[in-house]
């Protein structure tokens, strides 16, 4: 997340920015348009299909007011990608100020799509985990998605009343019509600034960093060993914990007995010997005690 965030910020922008320049940029026309984007691989398993096969029928039912961006490069000689290859060709000519894909390059504008864009598309018909719509939520961007493995676990519906803490949209069936009632929902509260800026809140609140996901394995890992888990961070904060409550206890047990000659020293003996009775202590603690050991925390 912090990564993320570091490079968000090196960019300079905010979301209207950075929206103003992905319309510069692919659409040759900057409007009030909500801009719904897709990044990856197009390949049947991230449902890129979805969004052609529905492209036609929203871009004429809203008017103009929605751009597609789709940035991802299709595998030639593959049957699937060649078909999506030739859709995206035949959307862009047909709507060039609303519809961008180039199949034959390599998408190198994550971060500003990230962040330009006003909704996620990830209509993946399998996802084991799920990486992308975290980028969009570090960005504060919502996300539209097939609610399957950790989208299901990850993207909320967002409802005024029954769920206002939702960051996105989702749809139970794989099928275009589901797809579409999906993005209808979303741009409907697109059109109210003040549920779409609290939606843009949620979806930044709701990332989950990785590495609180990594400690999370860590733990079940332990789990199976029968051993307790703590991250790196923790185990080192302890340890700078028990040096300093023990060396402070034995400067003052010092200053009060030693004579004002052998005052430095003691000092220097007493945060030696604290320090070695911290690692003795976590050593003791990775022996199988209640604090036990902690794999993988190097």
């Amino acid at each position: 997340k912090q990564q993320r965030l570091e490079t968000l910020a090196k960019m300079g922008m905010d979301h209207a920015t950075a929206k103003r320049k992905l319309q510069e940029k692919y659409f040759g026309r900057v409007c009030d348009a909500c801009i719904l984007s897709f990044v990856g691989r197009i390949t049947e398993q991230k449902g890129v299909h979805l969004i052609l096969n529905t492209a036609w029928a929203l871009l004429e039912e809203f008017q103009g007011q929605v751009q597609i961006l789709v940035g991802g490069k299709s595998a030639r000689g593959d049957p699937y990608g060649d078909q999506c290859a030739r859709n995206m060709n035949m959307l862009r000519q047909r709507y060039p100020n609303n519809f961008w894909a180039d199949p034959n390059l390599f998408f190198t504008d994550g971060p500003l799509v990230n962040l330009g864009s006003d909704f996620s598309l990830m209509p993946s018909l399998f996802e084991p985990g799920g990486i992308v719509q975290h980028e969009y939520f570090v960005a504060g961007t919502p996300v539209i998605a097939f609610r399957t493995g950790g989208l299901k676990d990850t993207v909320h519906e967002y409802h005024t009343e029954y769920q206002p803490t939702g960051n996105g949209f989702t749809f139970e069936a794989h099928t275009d019509e589901d797809y579409k009632a999906a993005v209808r929902r979303a741009l409907k509260v697109y059109c109210q600034s003040a549920l779409y800026a609290q939606l843009r809140r949620n979806a930044f609140a709701s990332v989950i960093d990785a590495k609180d996901c990594a400690l999370r394995w860590q733990c079940e890992y332990g789990r199976m060993r029968h051993r307790m888990c703590a991250s790196k961070d923790r185990v080192e904060a302890l340890i700078r914990e028990i040096i300093t409550a023990e060396g402070s206890a034995d400067t003052t047990a010092t200053t009060t007995t030693a004579t004002p000659d052998a005052g430095a020293g003691a000092g220097v003996v007493s945060a030696v010997s604290a320090a070695a009775q911290a690692e003795a202590r976590v050593a003791a603690a990775g022996a199988g005690g209640v604090g036990a050991a902690i794999p993988g925390a190097q």
